[in-house]
């Protein structure tokens, strides 16, 4: 409880801060920049009942939850000097609170470099949806892919940038389980297409690579591309048991590839605007995905650990690789389509969207409809809904379907 107090009471601070700051700043020279972003958000959702991972039915068929979110958003140019300060809280109908820093930042520009150090939001790579090479800032959520919840948050990092008129080259610092992550970032153009080129060294140790490129054809035509060699499986390692023999355990590598292993990453995609509509469409494959079988032994081992394993830890581990199918079960299997078609009607944002899994042809489907109330004021609904047979991956996902609800309000 005092833990959960300090954080509100650090986070209302940090927004004091901002809105004192707010009215200091000069209205001649307008360094300062601010926007509350508040945001309330109910969801409605449906458990599959028929899916493996809800054995016996064990969840409720149907349930929701409301939560409020409030993010005060700053920046201050002073010169040389950049701030950047985003705190973040959510309150939901329990009264449970929750805190975060989405950006908390500062950069010394010199001349052609720039020097960062601290909680910082950053995107590499071309893609919308995928992005293979954007190995330090978290993929969207699949079914928030506008972050419209601002749900994402930043990596602490220190970073040094040089800029030249075509080029530039930037080298990244940043923790993730510890500081033993090095990337180094680069950017080139020339006439018609931009390239981005990755060197990456994480905390496993195992050197990695990629490389993306963006050309523009014609009028609002833009093709994209990215590759990324892996040297790691991203999934967590735990121990299962085997459907045949449920006192014998086995590890991962049962069902993923070996970890020694090189794998790529990568992506192809294009970017449309045809009479005032949006066409995004992309395809990804990677190589450390579930073979369909791989998928079928998965669910066979899921359903002994709940079932039938003796020990009751590992009924615990592999439930860590169920967050993903939880989540919208993305990154299960190798081969997937995103397609996004998107519109502006006056007030009005209408984009309809597909996640489809080419293995199976099972897919996850929403429309997002964004109404413009007043000047920073909005209401947003977005129906989601997961299809296919009962032995695919969206049709045997955790949900059946979803429903998001709520207001956005930027001041």
């Amino acid at each position: 409880m005092r833990g959960r107090t300090a954080r509100v009471l650090s986070f209302l601070l940090l927004s004091w801060l901002i809105l004192h700051s707010r009215l200091l700043a000069s209205d001649a020279a307008k360094p300062f920049h601010f926007n509350l972003y508040s945001i309330y958000g109910h969801q409605w959702f449906t458990v599959n009942d028929g899916s493996i991972w809800n054995p016996g039915n064990l969840f409720a068929v149907a349930d929701s939850e409301a939560r409020l979110f409030l993010n005060p958003e700053a920046r201050l140019t002073l010169d040389v000097l950049r701030l950047s300060l985003s705190p973040r809280l959510s309150l939901d109908r329990g009264g449970r609170a929750r805190t975060g820093l989405r950006e908390a930042n500062a950069t010394l520009a010199l001349g052609r470099f720039e020097l960062t150090a601290g909680k910082v939001l950053m995107k590499l790579g071309t893609g919308y949806m995928f992005t293979p090479i954007s190995v330090i800032t978290a993929a969207k959520a699949v079914s928030d892919p506008e972050d419209n919840l601002r749900g994402q948050e930043g990596v602490t990092m220190f970073k040094a940038d040089y800029y030249r008129e075509s080029w530039s080259l930037s080298a990244i610092v940043f923790k993730r389980d510890n500081w033993h992550n090095l990337a180094l970032f680069g950017y080139a153009t020339i006439p018609g297409v931009d390239f981005y080129g990755l060197i990456y060294y994480p905390e496993y140790r195992k050197l990695e690579a990629g490389l993306a490129v963006a050309t523009t054809v014609g009028q609002g035509l833009e093709l994209h591309a990215e590759a990324m060699l892996r040297q790691r499986s991203p999934l967590l390692e735990h121990r299962v048991c085997r459907a045949d023999n449920p006192r014998v355990s086995y590890g991962e590598w049962s069902l993923f590839q070996p970890e020694d292993r090189l794998y790529l990453e990568a992506l192809l995609g294009v970017n449309a605007t045809i009479k005032g509509v949006s066409v995004i469409a992309e395809y990804s494959h990677r190589d450390w995905g579930l073979t369909r079988r791989g998928f079928a032994n998965l669910k066979d081992y899921f359903f002994y650990n709940l079932q039938r394993c003796p020990d009751p830890l590992q009924s615990m581990d592999i439930g860590s690789a169920m967050q993903v199918v939880q989540a919208g079960g993305r990154g299960l299997m190798r081969d997937y389509i995103f397609a996004r078609i998107a519109k502006n009607i006056g007030k009005t944002d209408i984009s309809a969207i597909t996640f489809l899994n080419l293995a199976d042809f099972s897919l996850m489907s929403m429309v997002d409809l964004n109404f413009e109330l007043a000047d920073g004021v909005a209401f947003f609904i977005r129906p989601i809904f997961f299809s296919g047979r009962p032995a695919s991956e969206f049709g045997n996902s955790f949900y059946s379907s979803m429903v998001h609800i709520g207001f956005t309000a930027v001041l």
